[in-house]
């Protein structure tokens, strides 16, 4: 899974300081617009599903789920596990 390109993608934009991981750090970001796309985990609880369309419908983003669980994206974004990103 570590070969995927869309991992690979996300760990640049980590790396670049253009993504932000975890409930609040995204929360915030939607709250002052600067949030661009939303992104979820595919076995995220149905309680941060729902706070991701809010997140979403907030900041008027989309917000799309991956085919990766939140330890997959933990690990190739350099830490624990991650539902939002």
């Amino acid at each position: 899974m570590a070969s995927d390109p869309i991992l690979h993608l996300l760990g640049l934009a980590r790396k670049a300081g253009k993504l932000e991981l975890g409930e609040e750090p995204v929360g915030a970001a939607c709250r002052a617009r600067q949030a661009r796309v939303v992104l979820l985990a595919a076995d995220a609880t149905p309680n941060t599903r729902r706070r991701c369309a809010h997140f979403g419908q907030a900041g008027n983003v989309l917000w799309l789920e991956l085919p990766f669980s939140k330890e997959e994206l933990g690990l190739t974004l350099g830490r624990g596990p991650c539902a939002l990103l």
